[in-house]
């Protein structure tokens, strides 16, 4: 038995982790292939041409943790019981803990329109992503609506 399950592995997930890694044994479960959630599609220019990159700091989050935590990465939760002890059933096993950290996280709000689930039309956070993880283009041309930064 663990003495802790973190469920994600954005950057609270990965904090939560470095925080407790060598007091208490961690996993982290996250259904994503690498860790750092919201972080892998973030990319910005600062003053004077300097970059924050959200992909960097997610290596650097996992790099501190990864010797001393257990991380399952594609993994799903299906579900979670609560007796003495938490018991989480995952696509990859089932795990118990004495705590439980649900550090899920952010995700992007869409307001429908029109045509919004037709191929190619795609959030602006789905669209960094592809674009600053995958390093794929989302497309030729392209139009940004909402209000968001």
């Amino acid at each position: 038995m663990l003495d802790t399950i973190i469920i994600g592995a954005g950057p609270a997930g990965l904090a939560a982790a470095s925080t407790l890694k060598g007091h208490r044994s961690v996993m982290i479960i996250d259904e994503y292939t690498q860790a750092g959630g919201r972080l892998l599609g973030q990319l910005y220019e600062e003053d004077r041409g300097k970059w924050w990159n959200g992909l960097e700091i997610a290596e650097r989050m996992y790099k501190d943790i990864e010797d001393e935590v257990q991380v399952k990465l594609n993994t799903s939760v299906i579900n979670i019981e609560k007796d003495t002890h938490f018991t989480i059933h995952t696509t990859d096993g089932i795990f118990t803990s004495n705590h439980l950290i649900v550090a899920t996280g952010a995700r992007e709000k869409s307001t429908p329109l029109p045509g919004w689930d037709l191929p190619g039309v795609m959030t602006v956070g789905a669209a960094q992503v592809l674009t600053n993880f995958q390093r794929v283009s989302p497309g030729e041309q392209g139009v940004i609506i909402g209000i968001n930064p």
